[in-house]
């Protein structure tokens, strides 16, 4: 892979790179950093890979993942496989939409 330049920190790195709001080629760690700063200031912030599939924070760990590797829980909101498992070791229940 490639090494391509993150607009935001300006470091070449091979990471994914992400459209955040109106800026484009952004690394993952900047677009985290960018999408926990909008979540802090309650703004909605549209992020998107180079096909165009939606990217969001889990709520648990404050992470970006694309929609697709998400799921939907009725109070919490999006939630990656990570969480859903830790959170279900805990002996909690998740209400899940498919």
């Amino acid at each position: 892979m490639e090494k391509r330049i993150c607009e935001a920190c300006h470091t070449a790195t091979e990471d994914t790179f992400l459209t955040v709001g109106e800026r484009e080629n952004v690394c993952l760690e900047c677009a985290t950093k960018m999408a926990n700063e909008a979540k802090a200031e309650n703004r909605e912030l549209e992020i998107t890979d180079e096909n165009g599939d939606a990217w969001f924070l889990c709520t648990w760990c404050e992470e970006l993942f694309p929609e697709s590797e998400l799921r939907k829980e009725a109070d919490l909101g999006h939630l990656c496989d990570r969480c859903i498992a830790a959170i279900h070791s805990r002996g909690e229940r998740l209400s899940l939409e498919y």
